[in-house]
């Protein structure tokens, strides 16, 4: 379908693809660690209510969700010696790894009340950090190229490190179950000891390749909007929300990701219904899950770029959708204590498509900014990012908002542990496979809507080159 090539203004050096995606763990790591690990160690190691651990996220992320599109306006309309951009990145890395261990300095013998407090407080503060870095992170992207193909390329770079970190983040669990983080006194798993170890690790390697784009990579736009009039915040954002094919990938990234309302079913099956109660154990199948299926994710990742160049980024995006469902309706049959290792072989399904569908998105997001340049004569690529973010996070946060109380509905009971009542896991395994299913359907049904494909996007290239000169 595309038999475009990339010129060689557009071509974006390995070296500078290799800079970039190696700041791809940060966002990794800041979104999901803390994520994943909220129950395991507040819930699992602590005690606190699950619809308390889901409340505070909510809170704190729709917090975070809030400032992403002031600082997306703040980086487009920043003018300094260094860029828009490069600034924040190198000072948000820095500020994103030292507090990056905040959240798990709660105590053990605190009250419900007041490990809820510090949830919220230090999820703000280290949340407000790492939107300073992810923002202008994220910018750096949209402007990195303006060829339809080799945008595909860059994400795909970024693509190989997150799933790598992403294995690193799938281990986490079980480096927290080793002997080495006993509790000498009592006999028990110190959880708690060892998230901050992992955490401690993590922010110190947050900040070495979060700075790398800030320090080495130059803003290809820069030279051209430098004079430009700063707009204002509401203008920009009014503007943004005006772009037909940016809101349909909007209300796709809506759709497919409000399937966090199940996301905090995962590791409870995995540990109560698969593993009869066995912490260790799960968090061992865990890590070989994400092993074994990030591993065929980076495999992958060639595979989804070549059907991109020869069907196009919409259809593409639309097998990842077909993968998805696959799994996620399989999942009740897949999480069984008679097959433990199938839950590898559903959760390799999941990563092989969430390759696919991140390489995708963000790149059909630059081609948004070239579909809005042709209309308002301006580029907002911090705009554009952060209400993405904005969006994805709004959607995952109702989901963990509502995870919790779905957990506690139906009728789970920590204090059971693997003697949960059959109907108990009935329900959970049923949620866990039925509510992320039916909304990935209604994302598929989007696609059809979305015209930007390659023959469109060369014809805007030519009309914003024939306007404005290239870049």
């Amino acid at each position: 379908m595309s038999s475009h090539s990339s010129s060689g203004a557009d071509k974006v050096r390995i070296r500078d693809k290799l800079v970039y995606g190696a700041a791809g763990p940060v966002d990794i790591w800041a979104t999901w660690v803390p994520l994943t690990m909220a129950y395991q160690v507040f819930n699992m190691a602590l005690g606190l209510s699950p619809a308390l651990i889901s409340f505070s996220f909510a809170v704190f992320r729709l917090y975070d969700a809030i400032i992403d599109p002031i600082m997306g306006w703040i980086s487009d309309n920043t003018r300094t010696r260094w860029g828009r951009r490069r600034p924040y990145v190198v000072v948000g890395a820095v500020l994103t790894g030292v507090t990056f261990p905040l959240i798990w300095l709660v105590q053990p013998g605190w009250s419900p009340f007041a490990m809820t407090v510090w949830l919220i407080v230090a999820g703000i503060v280290f949340f407000t950090f790492s939107t300073i870095w992810n923002m202008p992170y994220q910018s750096m992207l949209l402007e990195m190229t303006g060829d339809y193909n080799e945008r595909t390329s860059v994400t795909s770079f970024r693509a190989v490190f997150q799933n790598l970190a992403s294995v690193i983040s799938s281990w986490v669990w079980a480096i927290t179950q080793l002997p080495f983080f006993l509790d000498q006194s009592t006999g028990k798993q110190d959880t708690l000891s060892g998230i901050r170890a992992v955490a401690v690790v993590m922010g110190l390697l947050i900040i070495v390749l979060g700075v790398l784009p800030g320090l080495l990579l130059k803003e290809r736009h820069y030279a051209k909007v430098e004079g430009n009039k700063k707009e204002k915040l509401l203008q920009s954002l009014k503007l943004t929300l005006r772009s037909k094919p940016f809101l349909l990938i909007l209300a796709f990234a809506v759709l497919s990701s409000f399937g966090a309302i199940t996301l905090s079913f995962g590791p409870y099956i995995t540990t109560f219904h698969v593993c009869g109660g066995d912490q260790g154990r799960a968090s061992v199948i865990t890590g070989m899950a994400g092993t074994i299926g990030l591993a065929f994710a980076i495999a992958s990742l060639p595979l989804f770029n070549l059907l991109s160049r020869r069907i196009g980024k919409t259809r593409t995006l639309g097998v990842c959708v077909f993968l998805q469902i696959v799994g996620s309706a399989g999942s009740y049959w897949l999480y069984t204590p008679d097959f433990p290792s199938l839950v590898i072989a559903q959760k390799t399904l999941i990563y092989i498509a969430n390759a696919g569908l991140w390489v995708m998105l963000p790149s059909m997001v630059a081609d948004t900014v070239d579909f809005d340049e042709l209309a308002t004569g301006e580029r907002r690529e911090g705009s554009f990012a952060s209400i993405f973010s904005w969006i994805l996070k709004v959607s995952m946060t109702l989901g963990l908002a509502l995870s919790g109380p779905f957990l506690e509905w139906s009728g789970f009971h920590i204090d059971l542990g693997a003697n949960q009542p059959e109907e108990v896991m009935t329900r959970m395994r049923l949620g866990f496979a039925i509510a992320p299913t039916l909304l990935l359907v209604v994302a598929g049904a989007v696609l059809f809507f979305y015209k930007l494909g390659p023959a469109r996007m060369a014809e805007i290239r030519a009309e914003l080159e024939r306007r404005r000169g290239a870049f």
